[in-house]
């Protein structure tokens, strides 16, 4: 099943058009270089969704710092993930609405999306607060999970895409631990980090437990490792 139907596209706001990847490189403001990041990392670009108060029933926002009053869905066919982190950035930044962006390559996913707030410069652009992507997973039962937390009972518009961002950010932390968050927000960041040092840290001792001659060095790293997984234990 593709990611896009785990996003429970209400039936009023689903459409299926194809957006050229020429297109999207004509609205992209960058040199050539940059726009060839597109041209080798896109196969085909359709916009799947467009989320708004008619069709979520959550109020949108339009004040003097946030536009959030339509949200697309979009899909997105790769030729290759190599180049997904620039690809999410420069697609992000093509549209002034804020955007999910679900990337396909070879039956792996991510999803990529960008905070973005009013430019009071430029009537018709908007400024890109952070870029949120995954790392690329298989549509496992953890992953259904994570996924089932994104739901359209938010208060409005905004809330819905912050949360869709942490979600973002929370898959690397489910990909570490095996399990979903007790709580999705922006500290769940630090969190995936401190598990990724703290497992690295638990695997060069368990190296060096192997490699340890004396019983009493032995035990000495034991003892770390025994600290080291309480700490990963409290991070929940």
């Amino acid at each position: 099943m593709d990611v896009i139907e785990y996003l429970n596209i209400p039936e009023k706001g689903k459409t299926n058009v194809k957006i050229a990847v020429k297109q999207i490189c004509e609205n992209l403001s960058a040199d050539a270089k940059t726009k060839r990041v597109i041209e080798k990392s896109v196969a085909s670009f359709y916009v799947k969704g467009v989320l708004n108060a008619d069709v979520t029933g959550m109020w949108g926002v339009n004040n003097d710092d946030y536009l959030y009053a339509e949200i697309l869905i979009c899909r997105v066919t790769l030729k290759t993930d190599a180049l997904l982190s620039q690809a999410n950035e420069l697609l992000n930044a093509v549209f002034q609405n804020p955007v999910i962006i679900v990337y396909d390559y070879d039956g792996r996913y991510a999803i990529g999306c960008a905070a973005k707030r009013k430019n009071k410069a430029e009537k018709n652009k908007s400024v890109i607060e952070k870029f949120y992507l995954t790392d690329t997973f298989a549509v496992d039962d953890l992953h259904k999970r994570l996924l089932s937390e994104i739901t359209y009972d938010k208060r409005n518009l905004k809330d819905f895409y912050d949360n869709v961002c942490k979600i973002c950010l929370a898959e690397q932390y489910v990909k570490l631990t095996g399990r979903i968050p007790e709580t999705i927000d922006e500290t769940i960041k630090a969190k995936s980090a401190a598990i990724r040092r703290l497992t690295i840290q638990k695997r060069e001792l368990e190296s060096n437990y192997n490699q340890a001659d004396s019983m009493q060095e032995k035990m000495d790293i034991h003892m770390k490792i025994k600290q080291i997984e309480k700490q990963l234990g409290n991070i929940k």
